[in-house]
């Protein structure tokens, strides 16, 4: 099974929330073939893609997205987001 788990942006929060999920997803299937991107943009079209999105225009509404922690995640047939108000909410996704 191949997975592109794709960021958008390069924020290091984010960054780090990639690799780390990258090593857990090896862990439960070391066959599993993780190839990390970087864009500037979602694209909802790419597929068996995994977003980490840091914006709150994706993820619950909060009071105040740069301090209030609230993410979302909705993955479907190995493809889907992990999407935070912000990149420590993405990390904690």
């Amino acid at each position: 099974m191949k997975i592109e788990l794709c960021r958008i942006g390069m924020n290091e929060t984010v960054e780090f929330a990639s690799d780390e999920l990258r090593r857990y997803l090896y862990k439960i299937d070391e066959t599993i073939d993780v190839e990390p991107f970087c864009y500037d943009a979602y694209n909802p079209e790419r597929k068996n893609a995994l977003w980490l999105i840091a914006d709150p225009v994706f993820a619950p509404e909060v009071k105040d997205p740069s301090m209030d922690d609230a993410f979302r995640i909705s993955i479907n047939n190995n493809e889907g987001i992990i999407a935070g108000t912000n990149p420590i909410s993405v990390l904690m996704g």
